[in-house]
C-alpha cells in the first residue's frame, strides 16, 4: 500500500459525522454550529501514518487487565461513600474514616492502632476489624454477616475487569479528557486548553494510553445514531519520536498507578520491537531534574506551542518513563545526537478553525477563529482581516 492508500484506510475507519456532533456537544456548542474537521482528520492520517503501521494497521491497541485504581479516585471515594450510607453503624463508619481509602481498598491495614480499647496491627485485614467492631454491639450474627457481605462487595467493586489501551484513533484525542469517570483537565472540550486535542490529533508524536471499564460511554445524535467512546478513568500521553527510535510516558491523569503505567509501557515495547527488531528497556526520568537537552527533544513545534499544555517542559509532574533500546542511556552525548539527526518527539500542530474554512486558531481557549465562524446569521459581522488582539473568540 502507497501513503494515499494508507491514509484512506485510516479514514475509513472514522464516524467523521459522529465525531463532529460529539465535539459540538462537549463544547457545549450548538447542534447547528458550523464544523468540518476534513482538514484536522488529513493532517492526522498523513501524520500518523507510520504509527498506524507500527500498531499493525490499527488505531488502537488493546491489553485486558484489572483496573488499576488509586484509593484518591473519585470512583473509589463513590464506593466508599456509597458504603457509608448503606450502613447505619456509627463506630464501624467512625474506624473506616480513621483509615486511608488505599487501606480500604487493598483490605489490609497499614500501621499498629487501636479502636474502642481493641488493639489492631500492620497487616490485619480491614474486614476482620470492621467484624471484631461489630461484636461491641448487639446485633444478630445475621446483621453482622449482611455489613460484612457489603464490604466485600465495596472490595470487589474495585477490582474491575478493563482494558489499558494505546490509541491512535481520533475519538480518543478528543475525549482525551471527557469521562464518566468524574475528572477533567485543561484539555477537557470546555478547558482553558481545548485546542491541544486537536493540535495532538494532528502532530506526528501523539498518542493516547489509558486505562477504561469495559463499559463505554455512549453519545447519540441525529436519528437515534450513536457514537460509543471510552469512558477513561486513568489517561496517559505517550510521545513517540519519528522514526520510533524510543518513547516518553509523560504525565498521568487523574492519579498515578504503577501497575497502569508498566501495562501501557509494555504494549508501546512491543509496537517498538516490532519495528527494529530489538530489545527495549524502562527508565525513570525526574522531570524535576532532567538529563540536559531530554526537554529539547519533546518541546512543542512551533506553530503549536500556545495550543496544547506541555507537561513535561513545565514540569507539571514527577516522574516521566523514557523507553529505549536496552544499553542506550539518555545522557548529553545521546540526547544531542538523537537531536541532530531529527529524531525528536515533539508535540503539537497548528489547529485549523473549526468552521473548515482553514483560518489557523490562535487562542488556546477558542476553536472558531471568529464568532462568525460559528453560525450562519448573516447579520453577525464577519472580518475578513488579519489577527486582531482585540477581536472576541469562540
Amino acid at each position: 500500500m502507497n501513503h494515499l492508500e494508507i491514509e484512506k484506510e485510516m479514514l475509513s475507519q472514522v464516524n467523521i459525522e459522529g465525531l463532529e456532533r460529539l465535539i459540538l456537544h462537549l463544547s457545549n456548542f450548538d447542534e447547528n454550529s458550523r464544523i468540518n474537521i476534513r482538514e484536522h482528520l488529513n493532517n492526522w492520517a498523513k501524520n500518523k501514518s507510520h504509527l498506524y503501521l507500527a500498531f499493525g494497521n490499527k488505531l488502537k491497541l488493546e491489553k485486558e487487565v484489572e483496573l488499576d485504581f488509586s484509593g484518591d479516585s473519585t470512583y473509589v471515594k463513590g464506593l466508599i461513600s456509597k458504603f457509608y450510607q448503606e450502613i447505619t453503624q456509627a463506630k464501624v463508619k467512625k474506624f473506616l474514616k480513621s483509615c486511608s481509602n488505599a487501606e480500604i481498598v487493598m483490605n489490609c491495614l497499614n500501621r499498629n492502632t487501636s479502636f474502642e480499647n481493641v488493639k489492631f496491627r500492620a497487616g490485619d485485614k480491614i474486614s476482620r476489624c470492621i467484624g471484631k467492631i461489630l461484636d461491641l454491639y448487639d446485633i444478630t450474627p445475621a446483621e453482622k454477616d449482611s455489613i460484612l457481605i457489603k464490604f466485600s462487595m465495596l472490595i470487589q467493586s474495585v477490582k474491575v475487569k478493563g482494558s489499558a489501551v494505546l490509541s491512535i484513533d481520533p475519538v480518543d484525542y478528543i475525549t482525551m479528557s471527557e469521562n464518566n469517570s468524574n475528572w477533567e483537565s485543561c484539555h477537557s472540550m470546555s478547558g482553558c486548553y481545548r485546542t491541544g486535542p486537536f493540535a495532538y490529533l494532528q502532530d506526528g508524536s501523539t498518542a493516547i494510553s489509558y486505562a477504561k471499564p469495559k463499559d463505554d460511554c455512549v453519545f447519540t445524535y441525529g436519528d437515534g445514531k450513536t457514537l460509543a467512546y471510552s469512558n477513561k478513568n486513568w489517561r496517559q500521553i505517550v510521545l513517540f519520536s519519528k522514526e520510533l527510535k524510543y518513547a516518553t510516558q509523560l504525565r498521568q491523569y487523574p492519579y498515578t498507578s504503577q501497575a497502569n503505567q508498566s501495562t501501557v509501557a509494555n504494549i508501546v515495547m512491543n509496537v517498538l520491537n516490532a519495528k527494529s527488531g530489538l530489545n527495549y528497556q524502562i527508565q525513570s526520568i525526574d522531570v524535576y531534574d532532567m538529563p540536559r537537552y531530554f526537554a529539547t527533544l519533546h518541546e512543542c513545534t512551533g506553530d503549536g506551542e500556545d495550543l496544547c499544555y506541555n507537561d513535561l517542559i513545565n514540569e507539571a509532574f514527577k516522574t516521566a518513563y523514557w523507553i529505549s533500546e536496552i544499553g542506550v542511556e539518555p545522557t548529553e552525548e545521546v540526547l544531542v545526537e538523537y537531536y541532530r539527526a531529527g529524531e525528536t518527539a515533539r508535540t503539537g500542530h497548528y489547529v485549523p478553525c473549526l468552521c473548515g474554512c482553514g483560518d489557523e486558531l490562535y487562542d488556546s481557549e477558542s476553536l472558531y477563529r471568529r464568532y462568525s465562524h460559528r453560525n450562519d446569521d448573516p447579520n453577525d459581522y464577519d472580518y475578513d482581516d488579519d489577527y486582531n488582539d482585540d477581536e472576541d473568540y469562540y
